[in-house]
């Protein structure tokens, strides 16, 4: 089985080989799509939507996972793509989380063992900020054409404590039959480098997909 992942903002190197290890603990294949958001910056919507899709094996089912902003460049290539088996969003912050609905979140009693970079503010993350601000202006309509029109079987992983998610959207997500949502007893923003299950549920679902085309 083999992954195709699409980062955080945030995420640098050690912590992306950090994820990329966890999930080959598992047997699992993983190739990251993008290193460095500053490359895209300067494309538009199309233009990033086909950078993504030519490091995409065309004659072959893929599991996408995405985490934080690379959940908004995953759901371009779900709604363009045909050949897309699973796809998984970590920690999506595909709506804005309110001060009370912040309150309202109670967190994990877990210790965030591995604590995730912070943004330090040089040329390459100020260009990355601004295309994230960018992307948020197509969620609502990339959203509803992948709900409606599309039947793709997803996974969204997000943690008890996180508050940058919120969670009226994830259960505006589950009302959907291919939507299940696993919750992971866990503080980080990213449960993916925590030891959660986040990994085996991503397993779990793929290869469940997997065995229901081979059926089919």
């Amino acid at each position: 089985m083999k992954v195709y992942y699409l980062k955080g903002m945030s995420t640098n190197k050690e912590e992306l080989n950090l994820i990329k290890e966890s999930f080959e603990d598992k047997y699992i294949e993983f190739e990251s799509l993008i290193d460095d958001y500053s490359e895209i910056c300067g494309l538009s919507k199309k233009g990033i939507t086909k950078y993504l899709v030519d490091k995409l094996p065309k004659d072959e089912n893929i599991n996408i996972v995405a985490h934080s902003m690379g959940c908004n460049f995953a759901l371009l290539l779900a709604n363009e793509l045909d050949n897309i088996s699973t796809i998984t969003f970590v920690s999506p912050e595909f709506e804005e989380v309110d001060d009370k609905e912040r309150k309202e979140i109670v967190p994990s009693t877990n210790e965030t063992v591995y604590k995730l970079s912070t943004l330090n503010f040089g040329i390459k993350k100020i260009r990355s900020i601004l295309l994230f601000l960018r992307s948020k202006k197509w969620i609502n309509r990339e959203l509803f054409f992948f709900f409606f029109k599309k039947n793709t079987r997803t996974l969204v992983i997000y943690s008890k404590g996180d508050q940058y998610v919120s969670r009226r959207i994830l259960n505006q997500m589950e009302e959907y039959d291919n939507v299940s949502l696993f919750e992971a007893d866990s503080n980080s923003h990213n449960p993916l480098i925590e030891n959660t299950g986040a990994i085996e549920e991503i397993s779990s679902k793929a290869l469940a997909q997997d065995l229901i085309k081979k059926l089919y």
